[in-house]
């Protein structure tokens, strides 16, 4: 869910990803690109909803989404 910062323009989107957990699995990861496009945006979020939990009895979820802090690093000094 788009925030300040815009799947295709900010970050690679991730409509429709399926994760799922194993029996024994207790955290699963997924990359997000980021993408750098140069301009002086300041920080922008967005948010990953999460849908249709199934079988996460041991992984300890406590919200349905999580938000995406991305940091801007253009105009900083090198």
């Amino acid at each position: 869910m788009d925030v300040q910062a815009v799947a295709g323009e900010d970050y690679t989107g991730l409509d429709n990803l399926l994760i799922s957990f194993g029996p024994e699995e207790i955290s699963v990861s997924e990359t997000i690109q980021i993408i750098d496009d140069q301009k002086k945006e300041g920080d922008e979020v967005f948010k990953i909803g999460l849908h249709e939990l199934q079988n996460v009895r041991n992984v300890g979820i406590c919200s349905d989404n999580a938000t995406i802090l991305i940091r801007d690093d253009d105009g900083m000094c090198s």
